[in-house]
């Protein structure tokens, strides 16, 4: 078996991120390995964790999706 994507979730809405944490973790292909609720927050969680990839809320308080892509 291929080795599992590393996923990170970036979302301020508890239910909308727990919503997605059930749908991701149901897959065996994919890993969640941070979440965080802004984009001060994912910076510092992506640093830390090395997600393959990031789902990202692009409206969220004190620095927003885009801003934290930059």
């Amino acid at each position: 078996m291929d080795q599992k994507k590393r996923i990170m979730i970036t979302e301020d809405a508890t239910i909308v991120r727990e919503g997605l944490r059930l749908i991701v973790a149901s897959d065996p292909a994919y890993q969640i390995v941070a979440e965080a609720v802004d984009g001060y927050e994912a910076l510092q969680k992506v640093r830390e964790s090395r997600p393959d990839l990031i789902l990202m809320d692009l409206s969220m308080p004190r620095m927003n999706g885009m801003e934290a892509v930059r």
